[in-house]
């Protein structure tokens, strides 16, 4: 991937991430400029050439563990029922119904989040190395 791309990649997913700082948890990946494995190639370039010591650097680490939020849409909307449910407390609110498969969602999302994480200080632990 070409260092241009991969700064537009990157700035694109950073506004992607601004959008949906709304969001309590679980943004439609629609909301994404691309694929996740393009943005994550992307950000890894873009670290790959960023100072250790540069604020952009820690931005960088959390954009990539932030992938992990970014869920299917279809998850993405029962996830907006559950908690509007919650939010409102309308005992009629048909999100209560969403409430266990919102707990599940949630802790796919912990867990993607924790893999991305992992997966990007073997990477950065990889170039120190060499």
């Amino acid at each position: 991937m070409e260092p241009e791309l991969a700064g537009m990649i990157v700035e694109r997913y950073l506004e992607a991430l601004d959008q949906t700082s709304h969001l309590i948890a679980g943004a439609p990946e629609s909301k994404l400029p691309c694929d996740q494995s393009l943005i994550k190639e992307a950000i890894k370039l873009v670290l790959a050439k960023t100072s250790k010591f540069d604020e952009r650097f820690m931005i960088l680490q959390e954009a990539y563990s932030k992938l992990g939020l970014f869920i299917p849409d279809q998850d993405a909307e029962i996830v907006a029922l559950a908690e509007e449910a919650v939010v409102t407390m309308d005992p009629l609110n048909e999100g209560f119904r969403y409430l266990a498969k919102h707990g599940t969602i949630q802790k796919k999302i912990q867990a993607d989040m924790f893999i991305l994480t992992e997966e990007l200080n073997q990477y950065i632990s990889g170039q120190a190395d060499s």
